[in-house]
């Protein structure tokens, strides 16, 4: 007997809510993105000019003995330009468009939370918050390798960076891939031990090379922007395991590391940057040996 595959609840009503002072607070955001102050007085403004929000607000609707619990799945910039203009604004009312799915389980309002956002730009943190539950690895890569989903002011580095380099690094073509968000998140859902300890590794060797005085902001340094993460991720992959230790970190420092005018040069760029570094960094390394010995 074959089983019956899980179906997504795709159908949802539209209802218009009017929404004030008096019940902003209501909206409690399920998958609340971090706020962009920038995005949060966009929509202020459209608010002040007495005009209406472009999108719906997409919420999940489930009962409890009976009491109608609402939850909202998107809209936290939204809520929060609200709430600044009923505070300056306590007697006004706004009518807003609500899109309502019945009875979604935790697993499809992320489905429809991204299905919506599908044709909006995430950012790589927004997503990874999102699905962090569903990263079995991520807690422990966070706390092994001085990473963090969101930026914390030099102290860590974005867990993005670190990916995506490790990615690059796995794939061998000289030219790195553009992961989207979504691809990326899929990425780590896949990552076991191996990859954890891969990635402590090279972090632990990012430090000893780039940081050896232990600097608490080192993620300012240029070497941990991702311009350079990639190039040093494909580096240490390629040479770690034909390499002793000593001499590699030996090597990296006194061709690279102590340079600090090759180390800016290099620290920002797209692709080709990625690519024109990894190949002068090799010819540094290689300069003066009787035969090429990092590739």
């Amino acid at each position: 007997m074959s089983r019956e595959k899980k179906r997504m609840h795709v159908s949802y009503e539209v209802e218009r809510k009017v929404l004030s002072g008096e019940n902003i607070e209501e909206i409690i955001v399920s998958f609340p993105r971090k706020l962009r102050q920038s995005q949060v007085t966009s929509l202020y403004t459209t608010l002040k000019e007495n005009e209406h929000f472009d999108t719906p607000i997409v919420v999940n609707r489930t009962y409890e003995e009976g009491k109608e619990i609402i939850d909202y799945i998107d809209g936290n910039h939204r809520k929060e330009a609200m709430k600044k203009y009923f505070m300056e604004n306590p007697d006004k009312e706004i009518e807003v468009i609500y899109f309502v799915y019945d009875n979604l389980s935790k697993e499809e309002m992320k489905k429809v939370y991204s299905k919506w956002n599908k044709q909006v730009r995430q950012s790589p943190q927004d997503l990874i918050n999102l699905y962090k539950n569903d990263i079995e690895q991520l807690q422990l890569i966070l706390h092994n390798c001085k990473a963090s989903i969101y930026a914390s002011k030099g102290r860590k580095i974005p867990v993005h960076y670190l990916v995506d380099a490790y990615i690059y690094a796995k794939q061998g073509s000289d030219s790195p891939n553009s992961l989207n968000p979504f691809d990326r998140v899929e990425e780590m859902k896949e990552f076991t031990r191996i990859d954890t300890m891969i990635l402590t590794q090279f972090s632990n060797f990012m430090q000893e090379v780039f940081n050896p005085s232990g600097a608490e902001k080192f993620a300012d340094l240029p070497a941990f922007k991702t311009t350079l993460i990639k190039v040093m991720f494909r580096i240490w992959y390629r040479n770690h395991k034909r390499i002793p230790r000593k001499k590699l970190v030996r090597r990296i420092k006194s061709k690279i590391a102590n340079d600090a005018v090759l180390l800016n040069t290099y620290s920002q760029g797209g692709n080709k940057i990625v690519v024109d570094a990894f190949d002068f960094f090799l010819k540094k390394l290689n300069d003066k040996l009787k035969t090429t010995m990092y590739i």
